[in-house]
């Protein structure tokens, strides 16, 4: 390890100890401040991608059953220049978050996978950050990308003052509920999900108890400058694509296992109407092997999927495996596997369920289109349910 890094780590610690320590030995007072950040805060909460947050974002934050807004925001985008930051998204989003009455989850991202308006600040490269070189998945399309090696100390020195300055900003605004910092790419906890890129990840020697160090680096990096501010974050199953190590599914689970010792709330993904396919992705058995945190009141749980819980007839297909069922009798199975206890699915112990813009689109009862009430009326019960058995709030 590096004497930059030691030194991060140390600053980190000294400055964030109270998240730091196994809530077995926190002081009933310090349990006290903990609880007092989480409470109010069960229910749903909707992700918004940038376009319909920028354009259509009082709709949205209008529906009655939405607790919080996650909006993403690109590290380009808030820091054009070093040391130049326009925080007006932010401003913007908390703002109308404060005129609906909902909380704001903080989002960034620092890369993915867009050939072009990456998240990266191409200046970066500039201040000895090295560059990872693929053929991109997903939105990419095959063609060439470039993502920062974010392992290495160059990119770390930058990345910390950037969160030092979001901190100095934003860490005693009370409308951000929580902050999700960016690890790896689009800001989850996973490195890379593409056919090229694992490959391109590993040549530059990247390896899970490297990533690891990461994590936990970052997680402190935030708590350090935002310690007022609950962190939180999402993961899929896998970190990096490689079938070969199982797309190292254990050690992912490992990385929410330490991040959940540091007082950091989780949302795992892969939520299915199928259960097969839930059985088989383990989602469920994800979250609720860290039931334990969330009974404790040291975190939040949730679930949720990339995917929209429910998605109009005429978008499904019978021949897109993530599409089929997601209707309104799948939807209503995914939500009861959320909280698990079911076909064989151990209890969750959530208290959040992450949501799309379809279903919400589909249930607003100002739908010019028409309410969907069924789909209404699932969402109702879900949020109720996590209001109700909220470990915070018991």
């Amino acid at each position: 390890m590096s004497r930059f890094r030691i030194i991060v780590l140390l600053v980190a610690f000294a400055m964030a100890a109270p998240a730091y320590l196994d809530a077995s030995s926190k002081s009933p007072e310090l349990n006290g401040q903990w609880y007092r950040k989480h409470r109010g805060k069960a229910g749903l909460y909707l992700r918004l991608a940038k376009r319909d947050r920028m354009t259509r974002a009082d709709f949205f934050l209008s529906h009655p059953l939405v607790d919080a807004l996650v909006a993403t925001f690109a590290w380009a985008v808030i820091e054009p220049e070093p040391g130049q930051y326009d925080f007006s998204e932010i401003d913007k989003a908390l703002q109308i978050c404060r005129k609906h009455g909902k909380g704001l989850v903080l989002a960034i991202s620092t890369y993915g996978q867009h050939v072009d308006n990456q998240p990266t600040p191409e200046w970066l490269y500039d201040r000895g950050v090295k560059r990872i070189r693929f053929q991109g998945g997903g939105v990419a399309k095959g063609e060439p990308i470039t993502v920062p090696k974010v392992w290495d100390d160059a990119y770390l020195r930058e990345y910390g003052r950037f969160i030092r300055a979001l901190g100095r900003r934003y860490n005693s605004e009370s409308g951000i509920w929580y902050v999700m910092p960016g690890f790896g790419h689009i800001g989850n906890v996973n490195a890379q999900p593409s056919k090229n890129g694992g490959p391109a990840f590993l040549a530059e020697g990247w390896t899970p108890e490297i990533w690891t160090e990461l994590c936990k680096d970052v997680a402190g990096l935030y708590q350090a400058a935002l310690p007022d501010i609950p962190l939180i974050v999402k993961s899929a199953k896998q970190i990096l694509k490689n079938s070969d190590h199982d797309h190292y599914y254990t050690q992912a689970n490992d990385i929410l296992a330490e991040l959940a010792k540091r007082n950091v709330s989780i949302i795992g993904f892969g939520l299915e109407p199928d259960i097969e396919r839930l059985r088989k992705n383990h989602a469920v058995e994800r979250i609720a092997q860290l039931s334990s945190y969330a009974l404790r009141g040291d975190i939040r749980l949730g679930i949720g999927d990339d995917w929209p819980l429910w998605i109009p007839e005429e978008r499904r297909k019978k021949n897109v495996k993530f599409l089929v069922g997601r209707d309104e009798e799948g939807m209503a199975r995914e939500l009861q596997y959320a909280f698990g206890g079911i076909e064989g699915l151990p209890r969750t112990h959530i208290s959040l369920i992450y949501v799309l813009q379809t279903e919400l689109e589909a249930s607003h009862p100002k739908n010019e289109k028409g309410q969907n009430e069924r789909v209404y009326e699932l969402l109702a019960a879900a949020r109720k349910r996590l209001k109700k058995e909220d470990p915070i709030e018991r």
